[in-house]
């Protein structure tokens, strides 16, 4: 089979999970025989070979590209989002690509940058369509759901009208993927996709690993790993461990912006130590409990079956995908977002080494399900299935 991965962005391109989904899934298609090719947005037009898959990369006009999207101001970032609601420069870019390669499958992912057109222009041509939604893109002007401090319930006003067309579109798509049954009911509740057949089909870890070894001494390490940001309870959590410096905190990762780290900095303790990027295997390797206490509605949580797989339990809130990966005394503790540093002071504090311990093998076991064989083989079977329809 023929298969066309498109994404905003592509290695070496990358910001985050979606990047990394789309590349352990290319693998995982390319090992099972099928020629794959991914389409993404870049500067300026390139072709290169990435682990022997064919990535193609066009400029699509517009403010400035997606990658770039930190260093913006506000005005060029609305200018952007306005021109991105239906982009008119992506047909002809795309379809050139897509007539090269006449593909049996076109599997779309994150699409900023390219806009919903491309859903209207895959659907003229005839060629079955999986789109896997990875946020909260179509349904909201920022992606994210998540507005002063607080995550949002449902789609506000503006949301609703800003996002109107990207709705309309939704509607050429044959197969909808959602990466949790919450991303699921966000979407299908706001009538999105209304004439999609619908799958859930978890990310996946990537690579392979393995138990990893326990921290020395009879006190639990406690780790944190991902973008240093507000909406991931990083402030929180930091309030928490400087007031109970009996406990040690690991902080792995960079910050959103220029400065948040040292406002972080100054208010920890000794206890807390920031670490800065450092690979999977270096951070689980080094801690025994991970803590995600985020305050937003992730659509998945992959930092949570990441850890799993080396058998460490994690710590999240009763939010969007996490509820759904975190189970209650098996392989780890759910908390109260409104109640985040009274639950989470009172867990610390209670909490033993011997109950982690007795928690590493049932998150390592659930981590298997995860594995990017099986949720390869999952897509697989919907392409399949897609096709047999036509």
């Amino acid at each position: 089979m023929k298969i066309l991965l498109i994404n905003t962005l592509f290695h070496p391109d990358n910001l985050g999970g979606a990047e990394f989904s789309v590349q352990s899934l290319a693998l995982g298609l390319k090992e099972n025989g099928h020629q794959v090719y991914v389409l993404a947005t870049s500067k300026k037009n390139q072709r290169y070979t990435w682990e022997g898959i064919d990535v193609i990369k066009v400029y699509i006009p517009n403010v400035f590209w997606r990658f770039e999207a930190s260093k913006q101001s506000t005005i060029s970032k609305i200018l952007w989002r306005l021109i991105d609601i239906y982009n008119p420069f992506t047909s002809f870019k795309v379809k050139r690509v897509i007539s090269e390669i006449n593909p049996d499958i076109i599997h779309t992912n994150n699409i900023a940058g390219f806009s919903v057109s491309i859903f209207r222009l895959i659907k003229t041509l005839k060629i079955p369509l999986v789109h896997t939604t990875r946020d909260f893109y179509l349904i909201c002007a920022k992606s994210s759901m998540f507005k002063s401090g607080r995550s949002c319930n449902d789609q506000c006003k503006f949301c609703k009208f800003y996002t109107y067309p990207k709705k309309i579109e939704s509607k050429n798509v044959n197969t909808i993927v959602f990466i949790s049954e919450f991303m699921k009911s966000v979407h299908l509740d706001e009538s999105y996709f209304s004439s999609s057949e619908t799958k859930v089909i978890y990310n996946s870890i990537g690579s392979k690993t393995s138990l990893a070894k326990s921290s020395c001494g009879d006190k639990i390490k406690y780790g944190f790993f991902g973008a240093l940001r507000p909406e991931k309870g990083i402030e929180e959590l930091i309030e928490v461990f400087s007031n109970d410096i009996n406990h040690e905190l690991i902080v792995a990762g960079v910050e959103y912006k220029i400065g948040y780290l040292d406002f972080l900095k100054s208010k920890s303790s000794d206890n807390i130590h920031f670490v800065g990027f450092k690979s999977k295997d270096e951070f689980f390797n080094s801690v025994d409990v991970l803590i995600h206490p985020a305050l937003w509605k992730e659509p998945f949580g992959r930092v949570v079956v990441e850890s799993y797989s080396y058998g460490k339990p994690v710590i999240g809130t009763k939010l969007g995908g996490l509820k759904e990966i975190i189970h209650q005394n098996r392989t780890g503790f759910l908390l109260d977002p409104n109640n985040l540093i009274f639950d989470l002071e009172n867990l610390i504090t209670t909490l033993s080494k011997d109950k982690v311990l007795g928690m590493s093998k049932a998150c390592f076991d659930y981590s298997k399900y995860f594995s990017n064989e099986i949720i390869t083989l999952m897509y697989l079977k919907a392409y399949k299935r897609l096709q047999k329809g036509r």
